[in-house]
């Protein structure tokens, strides 16, 4: 929920461009993604990295517009590190 926070959190910068707040949309739902993966009786590792690594991929690709999202994308890896830990490799 932390990370999903700082999405919203970084979406309501006036500063922000419009095409920034809609990659920041794709993030939350990857990250919605995730929760309902992990949610499951069987959860699939594999699944669950590949999610968190798409979401990377778009925090990555604003890194020159959005500062803030290096928290974000701190939060993204601590989900992933929990993920890994209690999934391993899918």
């Amino acid at each position: 929920q932390k990370a999903r926070d700082e999405v919203e959190r970084l979406k309501q910068l006036p500063q922000l461009p419009a095409p920034h707040k809609a990659s920041l949309e794709v993030v939350d739902d990857k990250m919605v993604q995730v929760m309902e993966e992990m949610e499951k009786p069987k959860p699939l590792g594999a699944r669950i990295r590949t999610t968190l690594t798409d979401a990377k991929a778009v925090l990555d690709s604003l890194a020159g517009g959005v500062t803030s999202a290096v928290g974000l994308g701190a939060a993204l890896a601590g989900l992933g590190g929990i993920a890994l830990k209690l999934f391993g490799g899918g």
